[in-house]
């Protein structure tokens, strides 16, 4: 009998340390599922950021872009106006340097004015 109850022990003993060994298993696979878990979390987050960080860029860099192409532009614009304004000034008739408008000279005709010839630099389709 006491051979037998000490058997029983040994095998009491043998199965607790094996559900022990067993919880202390499931202890640590939820721990490192867990630990696993909040990785995961923390590199969507770390992600979502970035993404976040990538598209407020790209919009800052988008804004500066178009502020420098209206800037652009406009400096393109005023440079046409004043070449328009130079070649009309150019076609315009010049007041007769000999009777300065008077239209007394044999010059001008009496008319007071002197026709030149303007002849552009460069001929494009749409000065024609």
């Amino acid at each position: 009998a006491r051979r037998r109850a000490e058997v029983d022990f040994a095998r009491r003993r043998a199965e607790e340390e094996e559900a022990r060994r067993r919880e202390q298993e499931r202890a640590e696979e939820w721990r490192r599922r867990m630990e696993a878990l909040r990785e995961q979390r923390r590199r969507e987050s770390d992600e979502k950021f970035r993404r976040w960080n990538e598209a407020r860029e790209g919009k800052a860099l988008t804004a500066a872009e178009a502020e420098s192409r209206r800037v652009e532009e406009e400096e393109r614009e005023r440079l046409r106006r004043e070449e328009e304004e130079r070649l009309r000034l150019a076609r315009m008739p010049r007041v007769c340097p000999v009777c300065l408008g008077d239209g007394l000279c044999r010059k001008c005709c009496g008319d007071g004015r002197v026709f030149g010839v303007f002849l552009s630099p460069r001929v494009s389709e749409q000065s024609e």
